[in-house]
């Protein structure tokens, strides 16, 4: 973001936003993955006696069934959603998956304050070192956020000596790699990180009691101006129930559908482009699966035949002189369909969105 030199002048355009979808979870996965399977299925125990580690005993697990050797399994540091869907819906799904997740989040933790972790089951012992989660499993991940932060710079032609501060939040974004990068990648820049309690037990996710999430919720009515406000409003599923609630049966036109919604009391100017995704068959994220969310579905979800029903067909039929006609079969089965999702929410979109504070 570019600060302007009043803040009260502050606004959605001085913000530039680039998202990865990897974080924790995901090097939680790499750990399982990169470290702790292969070591398990090692007959041998590791006889390194370590002069400072943390001893981790284990109820008696079973690497029988878990079988992630039959998965495509994700490279290191790489979103690849499907996969890593299908990875974490597998491990879920098993008490020795579970316990290995566990782990791992112990691993991340503890090799942060020592340099070794050491994993009892039984007899048996594995020692992991600081540098093992870091040659395999962090330095891919902070490769990866170095291309990601390489191409919104030069989206934004910006140069490295010109970035003077960086704002780290989250428990990822703590950890000492990801500091010791920016620090190289970053010279000119303070580069502030989240503190955390040290880990009373493995298990502790040392969690702060206030995210900067939520400090930037509540300074948020002094910059008015850093909202989208349009979008804010006029969320995709209202102007979706908009469109449901009003549409005549016939066909209408784009111009003829704009004036509609405008009398209704909408800013048409502001949400022109969603209203026309809407009519052109687009339908909210979230309101169906689509890949790779699908794979996390459950066989019963996947087939439920109320979900199936409202991806059958578009809501309107184009025709070939740019008007829309109503598909009605098709609307009652959305209709049925959202009403089941609204029945239990406070939000029942009927109503745009107050993008001002109120008293």
């Amino acid at each position: 973001m570019n600060l302007p030199a009043t803040l009260t002048d502050l606004s959605h355009s001085d913000f530039h936003i680039r998202s990865f979808p990897f974080a924790g979870n995901g090097i939680d996965q790499d750990i399982i993955i990169q470290l702790l399977y292969p070591l398990l299925q090692i007959p041998d125990a590791d006889r390194v006696n370590p002069m400072a580690h943390l001893d981790l005993s284990l109820e008696t697990v079973s690497l029988e069934g878990l079988n992630l050797e039959h998965l495509t399994l994700p490279a290191p540091g790489e979103p690849d959603l499907l996969n890593r869907y299908g990875l974490q819906q597998r491990l879920e799904s098993m008490r020795t998956g579970q316990i290995l997740l566990e782990v791992a989040r112990c691993v991340k933790i503890v090799l942060q304050l020592q340099n070794r972790f050491t994993l009892r089951l039984g007899d048996r012992r594995w020692t992991i070192l600081r540098q093992d989660l870091g040659s395999k499993v962090l330095l891919p991940y902070v490769q990866r956020l170095n291309r990601e932060l390489n191409s919104l710079l030069a989206q934004l032609e910006t140069p490295v000596s010109a970035v003077n501060q960086v704002i780290c939040t989250g428990g990822t974004a703590s950890m000492g790699a990801i500091a010791r990068w920016l620090r190289q990648k970053l010279p000119n820049a303070t580069i502030i990180q989240d503190t955390y309690a040290r880990p009373v037990v493995p298990q502790d996710n040392c969690i702060s009691s206030c995210s900067r999430v939520a400090y930037g919720l509540a300074v948020l009515p002094l910059h008015p101006k850093v909202l989208d406000s349009p979008r804010q409003a006029y969320s995709d599923y209202f102007l979706l129930l908009e469109l449901l609630r009003s549409f005549p049966n016939r066909s209408m036109s784009v111009s003829e559908v704009l004036q509609m919604l405008h009398q209704r009391g909408i800013d048409t100017q502001a949400c022109h482009s969603q209203i026309l995704s809407l009519l052109d068959g687009y339908l909210p994220p979230g309101l169906v699966p689509s890949e790779p969310e699908a794979i996390a579905l459950t066989r019963e979800s996947s087939t439920n035949p109320d979900l199936k029903a409202v991806q059958i067909a578009p809501l309107f039929h184009k025709q070939a002189n740019q008007m829309y006609r109503p598909n009605r079969y098709q609307w009652n089965q959305l209709k049925r369909y959202l009403d089941t999702l609204l029945s239990h929410t406070h939000q029942k979109l009927d109503k745009p969105l107050p993008t001002q504070p109120v008293a």
